[in-house]
């Protein structure tokens, strides 16, 4: 648990399995790196989805990347 400050962020979503999530965070990272962001902390994620109660494929997890 912890808290994170207001302000913008660049989001994605990300469906299925986690041993790809790293994927949507490289694009994402892309993205903010193409359209010359700045980094305002640490990436972080939230599950949305329950993995006991579905398939991996309905798996659903935001990240988000704070910027300046």
């Amino acid at each position: 648990a912890g808290q994170t400050a207001g302000g913008k962020v660049v989001m994605g979503v990300h469906m299925g399995d986690y041993h790809l999530l790293d994927n949507t965070h490289k694009q994402l990272q892309a993205y903010i790196q193409f359209n010359e962001l700045e980094l305002n902390g640490e990436g972080y994620e939230i599950y949305v989805s329950d993995p006991t109660e579905t398939d991996t494929a309905q798996w659903r997890t935001d990240v988000y990347y704070p910027v300046k």
